[in-house]
């Protein structure tokens, strides 16, 4: 397989699809119709008008992964279920797609143009207010 040395937009979301694997196949996505805002995304964090000027490939390609997960994990954010006592907790799906994101986001850290932040929740072993 031979190194990219430029992506257009339909080559960096064929790469995105490639990198959501069997997430994207769950999703019903297609590299062609699902990834234009994901592929908009990556470029203005990349910090340039075109895709021609993402000349940096490493650079590119690790925003280009975040930019990926992250519209999977808005796509998913309203899948919920309920625990056995009613609550309820987001799918497990969603939790593996922000796993995912957040080891996204360390790579492309460095490289990301706006202020970015990534949200967990914390959790004690010993919470006073009961939340397990």
């Amino acid at each position: 397989m031979t190194i990219p040395v430029i992506y257009t937009e339909a080559t960096l979301a064929d790469f995105m699809h490639a990198e959501l694997g069997a997430t994207a196949t769950e999703m019903g996505w297609t590299a062609a119709l699902s990834y234009d805002e994901a592929v908009n995304s990556a470029i203005l964090e990349y910090g340039v008008a075109t895709i021609a000027l993402c000349t940096n490939i490493v650079k590119i390609r690790a925003i280009a992964r975040y930019c990926a997960w992250y519209a999977v994990v808005q796509a998913v954010a309203a899948d919920h279920i309920y625990d056995s006592a009613g609550a309820v907790k987001p799918s497990n799906f969603h939790e593996q797609a922000l796993k995912t994101l957040q080891m996204a986001y360390t790579d492309a850290f460095k490289y990301l143009s706006s202020t970015a932040m990534v949200i967990t929740s914390l959790r004690y072993k010993e919470d006073p207010y009961g939340a397990a």
